[in-house]
């Protein structure tokens, strides 16, 4: 993984929630260069069943009516079903409960492992239309 600017993406496992944090930070895109040609690369596990989380920075600096931001980590803890759309479902309709109205833009996007073989499918992404 690459990041280059974004917030840590998350993993959503068996009822828990990992951050991956690159071990190294890196400059957004586009200010890139200013760093040289080399992009630090993180390798992480993605079991079978796990679900990637990626989102901007709309999302973690959204506010309740205390200025308190919002944290992706609680609503995604617990019982899940290894499904993009339920996991983009429960994060979104926390966000919802957090804030009356986003300030920023804001894109989520979840992928599950799902291997070749299981079910007859191939691993995929299914694509989720939200309101953001």
């Amino acid at each position: 993984m690459a990041n280059r600017g974004h917030p840590a993406p998350l993993m959503v496992h068996e009822g828990e929630v990992t951050v991956l944090e690159p071990r190294e930070p890196s400059l957004p895109l586009g200010l890139g260069d200013l760093a040289g040609p080399d992009v630090p690369v993180d390798e992480f596990a993605w079991p079978p069943g796990a679900t990637l989380v990626l989102f901007t920075d709309g999302i973690i600096e959204a506010r309740d009516r205390s200025g308190v931001f919002f944290d992706p980590v609680p609503p995604l803890t617990g019982p899940l079903p290894p499904d993009p759309g339920a996991v983009l479902d429960a994060m979104l309709a926390a966000l919802s409960r957090h804030t009356e109205e986003l300030e920023d833009d804001a894109a989520a996007l979840a992928v599950t492992h799902v291997p070749v073989g299981s079910a007859g499918r191939a691993p995929s992404a299914a694509p989720q239309a939200g309101g953001l």
